[in-house]
């Protein structure tokens, strides 16, 4: 007894008295608080980290229904969830679909020749019961392209037509625009005239639709007479629909 009240120093019952104190401190917190009476209002900011929540503590169960969105994640996870996204594993290839029908087959349209007093038709085009002929005709000093239709099925073209003229088609004068509508009757070969000059150039641009009973086209076309060089051209497409 002696020897231990040698060691009794005010500083040892202080000490001793203190760890009491802190042990029954805690173990009273543990058990005197209420269940779920601490929550998210009760903890400061930043007061729980990772390293204080235990490993594999925290689960799906223990988490609401999105109670973790977008934007709680870090930059760092997020941006690992979007490279898996785009580096996601391919799935199988699909068995190949049917092969669809052929489409429209667009026809070009080229022609140039000299003038000539007897010149010989050319086929411009021949295509869906529609051909176009021409000829470049020179008669005197005018050289004129010449055109006729002839349409298989009774029809109708409408066309919008520019025409300008002058000394030098690289820098063209006024021009002139006008609405046409030519009925071709099933099976005639119509003449229909063509643009002419004597001198200098004439030029027609024509934007045309041939509709009959089993199909549609659109017709562009360039038409340029030279009468410079009694020369005759015509460039365009016609693409059905």
């Amino acid at each position: 007894m002696a020897a231990l009240r040698e060691r009794l120093t005010y500083a040892n019952v202080m000490a001793t008295v203190a760890l009491f104190l802190a042990l029954g401190g805690v173990s009273y917190a543990a058990v005197s608080l209420p269940r779920g009476s601490v929550g998210r209002e009760q903890l400061r900011k930043d007061s729980v980290t990772k390293s204080k929540i235990a490993r594999k503590s925290v689960g799906r169960s223990e988490l609401r229904r999105r109670g973790v969105t977008k934007g709680s994640l870090s930059p760092w996870i997020r941006r690992q969830l979007r490279r898996r996204a785009k580096t996601g594993a391919t799935g199988p290839r699909g068995a190949t679909g049917a092969r669809g029908p052929a489409g429209a087959a667009a026809r070009r349209v080229r022609y140039s020749a000299a003038a000539s007093g007897t010149p010989e038709p050319v086929t411009a085009f021949d295509l869906n019961a529609l051909r176009l002929t021409t000829s470049c005709d020179q008669s005197g000093a005018t050289t004129t392209l010449n055109f006729s239709v002839r349409s298989a099925d009774g029809a109708t073209l409408e066309e919008v037509i520019t025409v300008d003229d002058g000394s030098d088609p690289n820098t063209p004068g006024s021009a002139s625009t006008a609405n046409l509508r030519i009925n071709l009757p099933a099976g005639t070969t119509l003449p229909t005239g063509g643009p002419s000059a004597d001198t200098g150039y004439t030029r027609v641009n024509v934007d045309g639709i041939y509709v009959s009973a089993s199909t549609t086209m659109e017709i562009r076309l360039v038409a340029f007479v030279d009468g410079d060089a009694d020369r005759c051209s015509l460039h365009g497409i016609v693409v059905p629909a």
